[in-house]
């Protein structure tokens, strides 16, 4: 995808931004690494666009943040051998990732609750 942010064909780099933009913070080591030394301006102009993005989403969570973080409090409140299955799996994704963060955080807690005797 990265690549195909310095493609001739617009359609493509646009794929690719969006692309890139859907993929949130997942993508943003490998934005920033290309921000350093970006293969021309096009591409510079547009990793720059989608690190500013990525910078504002942190401040003000788009609604499909909030979705995917709601329904991670809903995991950790059921509590379930499932919901506990789900949240280790989800804390194994990219580390810089918001959902990453979040579901590791949660089970974690839920870890110091059995812990603590309170299921």
């Amino acid at each position: 995808m990265l690549a195909d942010l310095d493609s001739e064909d617009f359609k493509t780099r646009t794929k690719a931004r969006d692309e890139l933009a859907r993929l949130g913070e997942t993508a943003a080591t490998a934005l920033r690494e290309i921000a350093e030394k970006p293969p021309s301006l096009e591409v510079s102009r547009q990793v720059k666009e989608l690190l500013e993005k990525l910078k504002n989403e942190r401040k003000t969570p788009s609604a499909e943040q909030i979705r995917v973080l709601r329904a991670m409090e809903v995991l950790e409140r059921m509590a379930t051998p499932e919901a506990k299955r789900l949240l280790d799996e989800l804390a194994k994704g990219a580390s810089e990732a918001r959902l990453t963060r979040e579901a590791a955080t949660a089970h974690e807690r839920l870890r110091r609750h059995a812990a603590n005797g309170r299921n």
